[in-house]
């Protein structure tokens, strides 16, 4: 490795590499949150308000987990590097776990939402979380230029795209292929963990660590509570992690929805896959237009038009009612919008981890790429928790053919409405977003700083300590 990372040019196997590691993240990502609800309810027979809950207190665990596993990234030193270590180590643990989770028992009662509260956590709040804490501060880990990560990111939201656009689409089009029955969503797991270990170990293979953290440092080992107050007390932090958060929130309500719109609003459960390709193919387009986009202008203007975008696509769902055709127009172009806004918020979120170093001396290049997740996994989870527990005040029964009309109408609301919320959120808080016009700057004085041998200085000059040491995890 190297800590001369500023301007290097990223090799196309690592670009390939970080397409293809996308899946390794975004099937098992899609099923979860996309599809177990609905495998909970519908299949298995649970409660969707219990669960709902199940998840949302799951999140917690899930939020606090992140901000420990990306500091352990960080201090992580072995001859594969910080991340790429932790992806080899991560490659059987989430397979494993990602199959348990479909393995609910089938004696009703108490017994089976235990069995999902402890297999859910495992899966998403110990496994993935240190699948996903390596794979997302991998790009700032290979380069330090901000255009190289941006292309990185690119390529990486690409493959996110295509390969949620495929699992999405055709999950259950795959489950009655297996049966159409309880097994069948075992097969896929299945099936989709064995994938994973393919892809994850491409990614491995094909990147290379060259940004050097203890040189970055100087060598000091900050203490977790010091890292974490530094990035706590970083602006940009905090709202590009509101940003990529409440865009979560859109996929997630989305897809926790889209199932259950089609099957008790527009009649047809099948129309799922064609509702999700419909949000889930114009990404892909979009994403090679705002990735070069990204170069020319600031972040904070586009997404201010990404948001205009997606409020006209959900205006249309909205007047749409059962016109289906209006409907897909409209979920194209909120998926237009969504996909990009991700993009873009990953690339603010590396932007933050210079203005973190050069406001307090301190790098946390792991931490800050995976302490989002506290707020887009809690978000997330209130927002399926919520979804849950309007459904089930509506009445909803998974176990019935037809539902009353309260319950239908919480559907068409949930579908309809909630992403407007978002989406205004996310208008309004990217208009504190200034790094855009600070970057250069500051930039140029922590290079600077970097040169002459004090790379643990503040943006005052003043050396960064650490009270308490902590060693580094070799492996």
């Amino acid at each position: 490795m190297s800590d001369n990372a500023n301007g290097t040019k990223v090799l196309l196997r690592e670009k390939i590499g970080i397409f293809l590691g996308a899946e390794s993240g975004i099937a098992p990502y899609i099923i979860v949150s996309m599809y177990l609800m609905y495998f909970y309810s519908n299949v298995v027979g649970l409660n969707v308000g219990i669960v709902g809950s199940i998840i949302l207190v799951s999140k917690l665990f899930d939020g606090i987990s992140d901000i420990f596993f990306g500091n352990l990234v960080d201090k992580t030193k072995s001859r594969f590097g910080s991340c790429r270590a932790w992806l080899l180590r991560s490659v059987l643990p989430v397979a494993l776990s990602f199959v348990l989770l479909f393995l609910v028992p089938s004696t009703e009662g108490i017994a089976q939402y235990v069995y999902v509260f402890l297999s859910y956590n495992f899966f998403v709040t110990i496994c993935y979380t240190i699948q996903q804490a390596a794979a997302a501060a991998l790009p700032t880990f290979i380069t330090r230029d901000k255009n190289a990560v941006g292309i990185m990111f690119m390529f990486k939201y690409l493959g996110i795209a295509i390969f949620a656009f495929i699992t999405s689409t055709f999950t259950m089009t795959w489950i009655g292929m297996l049966g159409n029955d309880r097994a069948a969503w075992v097969k896929l797991a299945a099936i989709l963990a064995v994938i994973t270990i393919v892809t994850q170990l491409t990614l491995f293979l094909l990147t290379e660590e060259r940004v050097d953290m203890q040189k970055m440092t100087g060598g000091k080992k900050i203490p977790l509570w010091q890292t974490l107050k530094a990035v706590l007390t970083n602006k940009y932090w905090i709202i590009s992690t509101i940003v990529v958060s409440v865009g979560t929130c859109i996929q997630v309500s989305m897809g926790a929805t889209t199932t259950y719109f089609a099957q008790y609003i527009l009649g047809d459960v099948g129309l799922t896959g064609t509702l999700i390709a419909s949000f889930m193919i114009p990404p892909i387009i979009a994403y090679m237009i705002v990735g070069p986009l990204m170069k020319k202008y600031t972040r904070r203007g586009l997404v201010l038009v990404l948001v205009a975008i997606g409020l006209v696509g959900q205006l249309l769902i909205l007047l749409a009612g059962t016109n289906i055709p209006m409907i897909m127009v409209g979920m194209g172009l909120k998926g237009s919008a969504y996909a990009p806004i991700i993009l873009i918020s990953s690339a603010m979120l590396s932007d933050s981890i210079e203005y973190g170093h050069w406001k307090t001396g301190i790098r946390a290049q792991a931490v800050i790429m995976s302490a989002k997740g506290i707020g887009e996994k809690l978000s997330a989870g209130l927002v399926s928790a919520v979804i849950g527990w309007v459904m089930a005040y509506a009445g909803y029964d998974g176990m019935a053919a037809v539902q009353v009309e309260s319950a239908n109408n919480a559907i068409s609301g949930l579908f309809c409405v909630l992403p407007f919320v978002f989406l205004v959120i996310i208008g309004v808080t990217i208009n504190f977003y200034k790094l855009d016009k600070e970057y250069p700057q500051i930039m140029k004085e922590l290079n600077a700083r970097l040169e002459s041998g004090a790379p643990d200085q503040n943006r005052n000059g003043a050396a960064i300590g650490a009270a308490v040491a902590e060693p580094t995890v070799s492996i």
